[in-house]
């Protein structure tokens, strides 16, 4: 128990330091015991004491009273002055916990001091636990013994600048040299105008004033740091005595553009500061005060500001013939010579110049022309022309970069493939859509074209096949002729019966064609069935079936 009161010390010793202040107070409402309080033969008067401690589990009447103690003033044992008495008050100077241990007593006794030299004159003693918060709201209790009754009631409150549940936060307002505030009802400092800072005690400068180069001693005001200067404090001092420098930091003299020396005093670049050379001339420097001018071509003299012949120089080239103008000069060039000062060789068609099978044509006025191919392009046709770089071919159609050349999928066509094949009609795939009048008209041409196609071929072999047959027919029957008038008279007769070996037919044996068969030509065209049995009508769809080399199909 010792060593748990010691911890406590302790700890109120350090609660000290933080300057926390408060009062508990305790307010006696009535107190009725059965056993006498007061003897007969002398008049009865009464106080209480309390002790508040550290919260404990057992309590100890014991001292010390760690929170602190405190006791009423002595009055007479009656009802009225009992519940007339004065709140007891506890101050305390520390972080209130809100957990204590309260322990009231009521003792007979002329004085609150002579309760400790006789014990007999206690009548009555209590000892709770509780939990109390900081507030001016008073708790109300009542305490039954064995032989009393006590009610009481009891709060804790902080004492003037003391905020916080344990009134341990400390705020004055002041208006001097340590803060310039304000306080809440929580105790939280409100600066005044014009300050700031943890305890309001560091000046708001001007708006403008510099954080890093200026402060201020009273709010609004703007003073400048060593080195800096402005309204703002935002500007450099430079080196004592620099005449044409600037600076960045302070005590700085970096020399502006054309000058030099300690305190850029020096004129270094003439040219720039004085600009001396005229009509358009390059100035030079060449020390300090010094500069020399290069004239342009027309112009002398020390600064240029003379005019001259610009022929007088002789500029034109390889025989060249020279014309003054204003300010400059042009040149006449002789035949096979260009340029300015006609210093360019013209090469001519014997030089070959012309790439990629390109037409040279000689000028008149020296030099060629380079007529390209359909494919390249460039003055010597040395570019080589990609006609499928703007994808001309559509609906997914290859570009073969051969003069544009679109090689077209199947049921395309046109130099794009712009045109749709419609296929032929099939019951089980019907269009959706009407077909444009360009594609049927396209379509019936063709259809046309491969009819007259068919027939020229079909008309051209029936014709050969005709004179084969008539040759063969005639040799027949030259040779039949010879073996009949070599026989006799019967043996005649019976070579021309209806037995013999020779029969007399006038009908005409039909003519049986194919068309293009395999083999025949560099383009197969193979009949595709649109799904009918045989024996109906049957549609057909063209393929170009076309070997390599055979050049280009039906697109």
């Amino acid at each position: 128990m010792a060593h748990l009161h010691l911890r406590y010390l302790l700890a109120l010793a350090l609660v000290h330091v933080v300057f926390s202040s408060g009062v508990f107070e305790l307010k006696i409402h009535s107190f009725h015991t059965a056993q006498r309080i007061c003897r007969r033969h002398r008049d009865c008067h009464i106080f209480f004491r309390i002790c508040l401690k550290h919260p404990e589990d057992v309590i100890s009447a014991e001292p010390p009273c760690t929170f602190g103690t405190g006791h009423t003033n002595v009055i007479r044992a009656d009802q009225t002055s009992i519940s007339s008495s004065a709140p007891i008050r506890v101050p305390f100077h520390f972080k209130w916990p809100g957990t204590f241990s309260l322990i009231i007593e009521a003792w007979n006794a002329e004085s609150p001091t002579e309760y400790t030299d006789n014990q007999n004159n206690l009548v009555s003693r209590l000892a709770t636990r509780r939990r109390l918060a900081i507030g001016e709201d008073w708790s109300q209790d009542v305490h039954f013994g064995e032989q009393s009754e006590l009610r009481y009631s009891y709060h804790v409150f902080c004492d003037e600048y003391y905020f916080g549940d344990g009134c341990a936060d400390y705020c004055r307002p002041r208006d001097d040299t340590l803060g310039h505030y304000t306080c809440d009802e929580e105790g939280n400092r409100i600066c005044l105008e014009g300050w700031k800072g943890n305890y309001c005690s560091e000046p708001i400068c001007s708006a403008d004033c510099s954080e890093k180069h200026g402060y201020c001693e009273a709010p609004g005001g703007c003073t400048c740091r060593m080195g800096w200067q402005g309204p703002s404090c935002n500007e450099c001092v430079r080196y004592p005595g620099c005449l044409h420098g600037t600076c960045s930091q302070p005590w700085q003299c970096n020399c502006k553009e054309g000058w030099g020396g300690l305190f850029c005093d020096q004129d270094l670049n003439y040219c720039t500061n004085h600009k001396p050379c005229a009509n358009g001339a390059t100035c030079t420097n060449t020390g300090q005060g010094s500069y020399t001018c290069t004239c342009r071509p027309g112009f002398g003299g020390t600064n240029c500001e003379l005019e001259t012949n610009e022929c007088d120089s002789n500029p034109c080239k390889n025989g060249g013939s020279c014309n003054d103008l204003e300010n400059d000069y042009s040149c006449t060039c002789p035949q096979g010579f260009y340029g300015k000062n006609c210093e360019i060789i013209a090469m001519t068609c014997a030089d070959g110049p012309c790439f990629n099978g390109g037409t040279c044509v000689e000028a008149m006025t020296g030099g060629y022309t380079c007529r390209c191919p359909p494919s390249y392009t460039g003055s010597n046709c040395e570019k080589k022309l990609d006609r499928c770089s703007n994808r001309p071919c559509l609906n997914g159609g290859d570009c073969l970069d051969l003069g544009q050349i679109c090689q077209c999928p199947k049921g395309f066509m046109g130099p794009s493939c712009e045109f749709t094949l419609q296929p032929s009609f099939k019951p089980a795939l019907r269009q959706t859509s009407q077909p444009s009048s360009a594609t049927l008209t396209i379509s019936c041409f063709l259809a046309i074209m491969v009819l007259i196609l068919v027939a020229g071929i079909i008309f051209l072999r029936r014709r050969r096949r005709l004179q084969g047959r008539k040759q063969l027919s005639d040799s027949a029957v030259y040779n039949d002729l010879d073996t009949v008038n070599n026989l006799g008279g019967s043996e005649r007769d019976s070579f021309l019966g209806p037995n013999g070996m020779f029969k007399i037919s006038n009908s005409t044996a039909r003519l049986s064609l194919s068309l293009c068969p395999d083999g025949r030509s560099g383009y197969r065209h193979s009949p595709v069935e649109s799904g009918h049995t045989r024996g109906e009508h049957q549609d057909f769809m063209w393929r170009d079936e076309a070997g390599p080399g055979s050049g280009a199909g039906l697109r």
